[in-house]
């Protein structure tokens, strides 16, 4: 069996007809003072996710994860689709 490494208690499993599939909630980040993850272009949702996958790991800690997440929200603030 498999160990996980679930450093923002993020992982959290879906059932579907294909069977379970796990994933990593980004919410989980919010409990960190985290803000406007919703607002993140898909494609940086989707890195961030397999970021907090990963995290505990050899590759991957805690503070590169948080680094990753505030830097994608500081870059966010100001930006404006319809201005």
């Amino acid at each position: 069996m498999t160990t996980h490494n679930d450093l923002f208690d993020a992982r959290t499993a879906l059932e579907s007809t294909a069977g379970t599939i796990i994933y990593y909630r980004l919410e989980a980040l919010t409990k960190w003072g985290l803000q406007g993850l919703d607002l993140l272009p898909f494609t940086i949702k989707i890195l961030l996710e397999n970021v907090l996958r990963h995290a505990g790991g050899e590759l991957i800690n805690e503070d590169e994860v948080l680094s990753l997440a505030r830097w994608v929200t500081m870059s966010m603030e100001g930006f404006c689709l319809l201005c």
